[in-house]
């Protein structure tokens, strides 16, 4: 009797035990918590932009005329010097041909002239040793010596067409030669705007002349962010940026700060939103799946630590707008630290005093914690991979 006795004090001990954790395991609060862990954090700023070729070339027509050969596809590489495209020369040709034969006629017009003013003078010379005998009058010299002298007027005017007649010569060479555009430096053909037969025409004071296509050099590709005016202070020449482009929006592109601007703009010129500063970013990672014009965002890195403590912000509480605290799970209960905060992100905190790595946080949600008291019971219903 005495053994059935010990037996059911045993059962009954145990129920009871069993009991008040079945108890207290149904009274704790369930929260969310998260993993304090080190690592790299950064505090930075963010801008919008798009991607640009830094060293590009529109090519225009300085002539007008009709497309006869395109020679280059878009997205194709060309040297400097290819062809790349070519207008119908015909009627260029002809005012070439047409001011060769001009200067010829002009050519001999000198001719004729200097001829004419070597007879002169040779007659003047004549008359003036007839004059010293007495043979002839001195109104005979006089005439003669007008006569030499607008022979000689006919010359500077011959010499003076034939040169205009050659610079207009070199004008319509150059005007042929226009209608050949080649490439301007080594580079890819980003865009082409001109089919054969279409009619291209030359600028102006007032208008823009035809744009036939863009070159560009694929090396000099960099990023134009616009930053907000209040945060331009804090960039600096050689910072570190990460790009995001809207083509990958997961796939890091590191950059560099190479030019920031020197005056604010507009966000918006149909607004009348904020103002921003242009700055420029040279790119260092692999840029092949980037083209120019597409959108990207911006971290523009101003301070960074390699070891730190990070909690998520969420987890933080201030009493007082003094006393930061947060919570943490130690053997199923919740206890109160007081820490020192460093480096904050929009969604990450550097602790600097208080926590160790490894340790769990309580992150919410914000109507249980609120109920967080120093040694009540708490069960982590969810704990996210900190820092992956």
């Amino acid at each position: 009797m005495k053994k059935i006795a010990i037996f059911l004090f045993i059962v009954v001990t145990l129920g009871i035990w069993v009991g008040i954790k079945k108890s207290n395991s149904a009274s704790a609060l369930e929260v969310n918590a998260a993993v304090v862990s080190v690592r790299n954090i950064e505090s930075s700023i963010l801008a919008s932009g798009n991607v640009i070729y830094d060293r590009e070339v529109k090519i225009r027509s300085e002539v007008t005329g009709r497309v006869s050969e395109v020679l280059v596809e878009e997205g194709q590489l060309v040297r400097k010097g290819d062809v790349l495209a070519k207008l119908d020369d015909t009627s260029f040709v002809a005012r070439v041909e047409q001011m060769k034969s001009d200067i010829n006629l002009l050519r001999i017009e000198l001719s004729r002239a200097k001829e004419e003013h070597i007879r002169a003078q040779q007659q003047l010379k004549r008359i003036k040793i007839l004059l010293a005998k007495g043979l002839t009058s001195e109104d005979s010299v006089e005439e003669l010596q007008t006569f030499t002298n607008l022979a000689r007027l006919q010359v500077e005017r011959a010499k003076a067409s034939l040169v205009g007649g050659e610079a207009l010569l070199q004008e319509s060479l150059q005007e042929l030669a226009k209608t050949t555009f080649v490439a301007p430096m080594d580079g890819l053909v980003v865009s082409l705007s001109i089919k054969v037969g279409e009619t291209v025409v030359a600028g102006t004071t007032n208008i823009i002349g035809s744009e036939l296509m863009l070159v560009a050099a694929p090396s000099s590709m960099k990023v134009n962010l616009r930053v907000d005016e209040a945060d331009v202070a804090n960039v600096k020449l050689g910072q570190l940026v990460n790009i995001y482009a809207a083509a990958d929006q997961d796939k890091k592109i590191l950059g560099t700060v190479s030019k920031i601007g020197v005056r604010a703009a507009t966000a918006n010129s149909t607004s009348n939103s904020g103002l921003v500063v242009m700055i420029k970013v040279d790119l260092d990672g692999n840029t092949q799946h980037l083209r120019s014009g597409m959108s990207c965002r911006a971290e523009i890195v101003n301070q960074q630590i390699d070891t730190a403590v990070v909690v998520p912000v969420s987890a933080l509480s201030r009493q007082n707008n003094e006393d930061n605290y947060l919570w943490i799970v130690e053997e199923g209960k919740a206890k109160r630290l007081s820490v020192e905060l460093g480096l904050a992100t929009d969604t990450e905190q550097q602790i600097l005093a208080g926590v160790s790595e490894g340790q769990q946080v309580i992150t919410g949600p914000s109507r249980k914690t609120a109920l967080l008291r120093d040694g009540i019971a708490v069960r982590v219903i969810e704990t996210p991979n900190q820092g992956s």
